[in-house]
């Protein structure tokens, strides 16, 4: 109503060919996703950009997460992210009580956006003979017909339980099986499904993936997508304190003329939230960023404060300024509202 209010057309003309792509453009550009596909935008500066950030998320950081005992089950569903040619092999930290069998199958995600499991490219089997906390890991030779979600099911006739790490980074999740006795939520597209989050708390399990791949990278920040789609498509730096801030550095090989950055933080799109309002301890999502900077540098490589913002509670935020001829420019993330490392899914620059 206010695009066509603002473009003094009727609804009708603005969902005719020819108008409903510069309504579509407009959402896209304002954090709003309105297709399958994401749009590409030749006026971003960014896309032609160097990137580098202070630090990347490494496979191994999801030790440092906190972490606690999943629930008894017999059997159990684990999504995460796949990114290289080939998977060799899984780690799983989980408890057992008795000795048991262990069936591992590793799915390759169906769906436009790898959003459920499908067709099964490996199984192994792993015999549990001592009982209690253990490493196990799952041996696997596969090769991955295409990067993106990928899912783990393990299933025995003896309960076990997996151990979680409480906020993972995005994309690794961990569902377990409907009770149908429960009257709970269902999902019609698979026999699990993953806990609602409680205080804007999610949980994934501790995992290791071979061999290691950059799953979220600083370049991530110069796709087309704002958000998950079949891959992450974000930039999550190391568990941090703060101390020092975490960054991200923007040059080009030749001056650019800029007035307007576009920022994507992360409002935790991959949780899976409960249907109904409760209580929180926090007003604000942890995972957004709260105090930032803007740093331009000049031809001449002197580096200059452009913006400090405080407080920040939103996801998406805009800065026009002043045409300003530049080389270069650096987002500083001072802190987020909870989570202990910053996550941005996009940067973007215009003229």
């Amino acid at each position: 109503a206010a695009y066509c209010i603002n473009n003094k057309r009727l609804p009708r003309t603005v969902a005719k060919k020819g108008h409903i792509e510069q309504l579509r453009r407009s959402m896209e550009l304002s954090n709003h996703r309105t297709g399958l596909s994401a749009l590409s935008n030749e006026y971003d500066l960014v896309s032609e950009s160097v990137i580098t950030s202070s630090t990347s998320w490494d496979g191994a950081n999801i030790n440092n997460l906190e972490q606690s005992r999943g629930p008894v089950v017999t059997s159990c569903l684990i999504q995460f992210p796949a990114i290289g040619e080939k998977i060799k092999g899984i780690k799983i930290t989980l408890f057992c009580e008795k000795t048991c069998t262990l069936e591992a199958r590793l799915l390759e995600g169906s769906s436009f956006d790898s959003s459920l499991p499908g067709e099964c490219l490996d199984a192994c089997v792993h015999e549990i003979i001592e009982v209690g906390r253990q490493e196990i890991l799952f041996s696997l030779n596969t090769s991955l017909k295409k990067t993106g979600w990928h899912y783990l099911e393990i299933r025995s006739q003896i309960d076990f339980s997996i151990l979680e790490v409480i906020n993972p980074p995005v994309g690794f999740k961990i569902s377990y099986p409907i009770n149908p006795a429960s009257g709970g939520i269902t999902n019609s597209y698979s026999k699990y499904i993953s806990p609602s989050s409680e205080n804007f708390s999610s949980f994934g399990p501790l995992m290791e993936i071979f061999p290691h791949s950059k799953q979220y990278p600083a370049d991530a920040v110069k796709h087309e997508a704002h958000r998950p789609t079949s891959t992450p498509n974000l930039w999550i730096s190391k568990p941090s304190d703060f101390s020092y801030p975490e960054f991200l550095e923007i040059s080009w090989r030749k001056k650019v003329e800029i007035s307007k950055i576009a920022l994507y933080f992360d409002p935790s799109y991959d949780q899976y939230f409960p249907t109904s309002s409760s209580t929180v301890k926090n007003p604000h999502i942890p995972s957004l960023i709260k105090d930032y900077r803007i740093y331009l540098t000049s031809a001449k490589s002197r580096s200059k404060l452009l913006l400090e913002v405080k407080d920040n509670y939103l996801p998406y935020r805009e800065h026009t300024f002043d045409p300003t001829e530049v080389m270069g420019m650096e987002v500083e993330i001072l802190s987020t509202h909870g989570l202990d490392r910053a996550q941005i899914y996009k940067i973007r620059a215009y003229e």
